[in-house]
């Protein structure tokens, strides 16, 4: 009966020993397992998914001004934000530029001239006759420390003419389609620094107007002198492009094709030429016409900063 009692005793103390060992074994390699998985696990847990959700009013007025906003969440560095809108017929819309005014915006052509980083006012202008009209605009952000669009937002609104006379010089009664002439490729000089070595960092393109007229003649050839230069550390890549935009009705914008290759300290002198046009109206104060250079409108560089891309210059025509 001893013998028996001592037998099964020590079965027992071998099946609690193995069973001790498979729990050892199991917690060890649970161990491994969690400190395997465990920095995915926390880095997926903390880091937030980046998203870019956009408002803008769903019903909105022709000529009065909308507010177009956006929230960018889950963003790391550096953004610079563009706008559009998908083309409807009978509809454009205005956007604000430095000086205080508006122009007209071609339709899935990106915009934001006063570099806004959160919401800009936009006004939806629809053509004589046209009751209503339906576009998606959308705000894409760019990363600034590689020039890619990271995500993107839109939203929908319609367009319904408006039931009042227009009051003011942003929503006046747009006078007669006035066509721009024939706008050659304009002149331009590089003029290189002879830094190309001890490059970092960033390129960083600005764009100055050194030479405007302050009044002209309906009809007359006035020309616009602009100077970009890279007072960054880094080299602009060639590729970069700029958009002029002129003062006609509807407003004018001449796209270049892609520029040379700038090094920092480089800059290139651009001279254009083109007729001055009366546009009382719509998109300027009295008589007063604004022409705007825009740098690098597709953010092909990556830049130490886009508040610099913009410049613009006001003079009378009469």
């Amino acid at each position: 009966m001893a013998t028996h009692t001592t037998f099964r005793e020590n079965m027992l103390r071998v099946i609690a020993v193995l069973g001790l060992i498979a729990i050892l074994l199991l917690g060890a390699w649970g161990i491994i397992q969690l400190a395997f998985y465990l920095p995915t696990f926390f880095s997926n847990w903390g880091s937030a998914k980046e998203t870019l959700s956009v408002s803008v009013p769903a019903q909105t007025t022709s000529d009065k001004a909308a507010a177009l906003s956006w929230k960018h969440t889950g963003k790391s560095g550096e953004y610079s934000y563009s706008a559009s809108y998908t083309c409807a017929p009978g509809l454009q819309f205005a956007a604000p530029v430095p000086t205080g005014s508006y122009q007209i915006v071609a339709c899935d052509t990106p915009f934001n001239y006063v570099s806004a980083s959160s919401s800009m006012q936009i006004i939806p202008v629809l053509a004589k006759g046209q009751k209503n009209a339906t576009t998606t605009l959308s705000v894409a952000a760019t990363r600034l420390a590689d020039g890619t669009i990271a995500v993107r937002g839109k939203a929908q609104t319609t367009v319904a003419a408006s039931t009042t006379q227009a009051t003011s010089a942003t929503t006046a009664t747009k006078p007669a389609a006035t066509k721009p002439a024939t706008t050659q490729k304009p002149a331009s000089t590089y003029v290189p620094s002879g830094r190309t070595a001890n490059l970092y960092g960033y390129a960083d393109l600005i764009v100055q107007i050194t030479s405007a007229p302050e009044s002209a003649p309906a009809g007359a050839r006035v020309s616009l002198q602009f100077v970009v230069t890279n007072i960054g550390t880094n080299v602009a890549p060639a590729g970069w492009v700029f958009n002029a935009t002129l003062p006609y009705n509807p407003i004018y914008v001449y796209p270049s094709g892609g520029q040379q290759m700038l090094y920092p300290g480089d800059k290139i002198v651009y001279t254009l030429g083109y007729d001055a046009v009366s546009t009382n109206g719509y998109n300027y104060y009295g008589s007063q016409s604004t022409a705007t250079i825009n740098i690098d409108t597709n953010n092909y560089v990556a830049e130490s900063s886009e508040a610099n891309n913009t410049a613009s210059a006001v003079y009378q025509v009469y």
